[in-house]
């Protein structure tokens, strides 16, 4: 088997307050083989876009805490230093934002930020890189690039201003793009095409991609693996099809049944889950999710449950303290339309039975 694009091994990334620790990442590992992509899903403050922006060393400072390893393409790129990774980010990796408008210049006409990235890594000619430039608003599908090339952002509507962002990433080719939120604020037939876009690009381009979101249906047409994160943490790792098909974590229920269904015309509502994230700074004790799990035991309270692989699920690892066969018969319920608390009866019952 060849060696992933990226692996990234134990990260972990603290940041000094006034109030405490914040534990923005945990402990977290993953792999992205060349030309996947990973979908990192969570709410907000699950830790999705401090994990990434670490990955560039964009969150480093005199208050920052980091260990753990990023290796890129032989290298760690957590050693390396600022000019290191001034030549690596808008390269060879590349990010974009969920707000165009706060990574584009207002008073830079879009052409000219493309040619910037293009020029600050390759030595090419003033016409050279305007070309580059007409035929990467092209790549992401803005029509009449020639004309556009001189627009300011502000006079492109919101689903071209992402397309422009895109074109300013993948200006020189990067091996990997980190897509943070790129759909948020867009209207279901924006954030559609720009889906579409993003798997076009992919297979176009051979790049793998890191898709950051808060919402789970978002991932199902787009990415080959998932990590769902909680708290910095990863409570699930899983391919695409094993997370909507046999999801094993009680957060990742939540985040599936909170999702828009076609039965709810058919009287069947989403689900929140219940009760705010947990605070960064004073987690709860044992499983960080024990206070909004539905299923939680008085063990859950007190053992903090490591990511362990899925009996008899290749590839699937769940930080859970409710063994397999209960998780799996939960799940059946969820789907049949079981209530809550029969749900919770059977967990209990279970639990029980197998003495744990």
């Amino acid at each position: 088997m060849s060696e992933p694009l990226l692996s990234v091994e134990g990260l972990r990334v603290a940041f000094e307050s006034d109030r405490g620790v914040v534990r923005a990442v945990d402990g977290i590992s993953y792999t992205v083989a060349a030309g996947q992509t990973l979908a990192i899903v969570g709410e907000s403050g699950a830790g999705k876009t401090v994990s990434a922006r670490t990955l560039l060393g964009l969150t480093r400072g005199p208050e920052t805490r980091t260990s753990g390893r990023i290796m890129f393409g032989g290298g760690d790129l957590a050693t390396l230093g600022e000019a290191g990774l001034r030549s690596l980010m808008g390269d060879v990796v590349a990010m974009t934002s969920h707000d165009p408008l706060s990574v584009l210049h207002p008073l830079y006409r879009v052409g000219a930020q493309i040619d910037e990235a293009i020029r600050a890594h390759r030595r090419v000619s003033a016409a050279a890189a305007r070309d580059r430039t007409i035929d990467m608003l092209e790549l992401v599908g803005i029509p009449d690039p020639h004309r556009r090339v001189d627009a300011y952002p502000h006079e492109l509507p919101p689903g071209m201003r992402q397309r422009a962002m895109l074109a300013v990433a993948l200006a020189n080719g990067p091996k990997l793009l980190i897509a943070d939120d790129p759909t948020r604020g867009l209207d279901v037939t924006l954030q559609a095409q720009i889906l579409a876009l993003l798997e076009d690009l992919r297979e176009r381009l051979g790049m793998a991609i890191i898709f950051l979101t808060r919402d789970l249906g978002m991932v199902a047409e787009i990415a080959d693996n998932v990590a769902v994160m909680y708290a910095g943490r990863i409570v699930e790792l899983a391919t695409t099809e094993q997370i909507f098909l046999a999801p094993q974590h009680p957060y990742t229920w939540g985040l599936l049944r909170s999702l828009p269904r076609l039965l709810e015309v058919a009287g069947e509502r989403r689900v929140p889950i219940s009760g705010p994230p947990p605070s960064l700074i004073d987690r709860p004790s044992g499983c960080h999710f024990h206070p909004r799990c539905p299923y939680a035991q008085d063990s859950h309270r007190r053992i903090d449950p490591q990511l362990r692989p899925v009996e008899g699920e290749d590839g699937h690892g769940v930080a859970c303290l409710l063994p397999t066969s209960v998780r799996r018969q939960i799940w059946q319920g969820l789907e049949s339309g079981q209530d809550l608390p029969s749900l919770q009866h059977l967990a209990g019952s279970l639990m029980r039975e197998q003495g744990s």
